[in-house]
């Protein structure tokens, strides 16, 4: 009886925990994320350069301090490179198809023409209740969309102002990586003291797991989005796609984004190929876009949890339930927030389930 009555106290201790954690990162995301947000990206930029200040201090016996400036510049240069050459290559494939554009221009607006004839000799035909009918829906719309294009002009002119405010955010960001690069272990020791005898060895295997975990799941995703560029570029060139590079690019990037994915790119090319009468390159896209999925479904329950021991049906529930509480952002912290779970069960904090 004393036995069951622990194991319950347990599971609703654990419980409380749970809630609790689930409460604080709520709360977190939602009023204070923005205020953290530069030293969150400098704690990762700094566990990034660890590695590198670790080789120049046992290779060159250098401070600490120098070591940190020295891998920070290195990483920024790096960074810097592969944005330069992106940049560059978007920018060449953007030329390119300003030299087309004429052309596809012409082509929309012959279409189009087609259609609004189409659309004009239908409307008129129409009985007159049900013209009218569609005229008042039609100017109810306008003002609609009159709405939805001066709120994009705003939100354009509002990123041009936020320019000062980025390039404030990137210097606190890299100043932070630097000091938190530069004194890792006085931080670290210090954040420890403020912790109870008893739970200092708890912390340490929390943070081992959790960190390896998320960098983990943070890999499997930069693999598989490496996997659909690949997949994607090499796709459009066979199929003769024009601005293959580009396109695989952007067909990346759309992967790394959840549920809408790699549809984002793929459907509407391939819906307008079939406007156009193009079939030839709606059945070679149709193809790409199948293959990338069937690659994705295959790879990514396995790199997920071989990366993060994690099971890919836990991982979609937490992102589902993550999607639901916190919105979109969610379906980056469900998983996260399941691999902080699951380390304070393999540490003993909490007891959910029998492993």
């Amino acid at each position: 009886m004393l036995t069951e009555n622990s194991k319950i106290k347990n599971s609703l201790r654990s419980l409380v925990i749970i809630l609790g954690i689930l409460v604080l990162v709520y709360i977190g995301i939602s009023y204070c994320f923005i205020f953290f947000a530069p030293f969150i990206i400098a704690i990762i930029l700094s566990s990034i350069n660890e590695p590198i200040i670790v080789f120049l201090l046992k290779k060159f016996r250098i401070p600490r301090s120098t070591a940190a400036v020295i891998s920070l510049i290195i990483t920024v240069c790096v960074a810097a490179l592969v944005i330069t050459l992106i940049v560059m290559k978007v920018y060449y494939e953007l030329i390119k198809l300003k030299g087309s554009l004429p052309q596809y221009i012409e082509a929309v607006s012959t279409l189009l023409t087609g259609y609004y004839d189409r659309a004009s000799l239908f409307y008129y035909n129409l009985p007159e209740n049900i013209s009218s009918a569609f005229g008042s829906n039609l100017v109810k719309i306008l003002p609609k969309v009159e709405g939805v294009i001066s709120g994009l002009a705003s939100s354009i002119l509002e990123s041009l102002t936020s320019i000062p405010k980025l390039a404030l955010f990137i210097t606190v960001t890299l100043l932070s990586s630097y000091f938190i690069s530069s004194d890792r272990h006085t931080i670290i020791n210090f954040l420890y003291r403020q912790f109870p005898k008893r739970y200092k060895k708890n912390i340490s295997g929390i943070k081992s797991d959790t960190v390896s975990a998320i960098l983990g799941y943070i890999k499997a995703q930069l693999i598989l989005v490496s996997i659909t560029f690949v997949e994607a570029t090499l796709g459009f060139m066979i199929i003769g796609a024009d601005y293959a590079v580009l396109m695989g690019f952007l067909t990346a990037m759309s992967d790394a984004v959840p549920v809408l994915g790699t549809n984002m790119i793929f459907l509407p090319w391939i819906l307008w190929s079939l406007i156009t009468g193009n079939f030839n390159m709606a059945l070679g896209l149709t193809v790409v876009y199948i293959l990338g999925i069937i690659i994705r479904q295959i790879l990514e329950p396995r790199l997920v949890a071989y990366q993060t021991g994690l099971h890919p049906l836990a991982a979609l529930i937490f992102m589902y339930t993550g999607f639901l509480i916190f919105g979109f952002s969610g379906l980056f912290i469900g998983p996260i927030l399941l691999i902080f779970i699951k380390s304070l069960q393999s540490t003993g904090i909490i007891s959910i389930w029998n492993d």
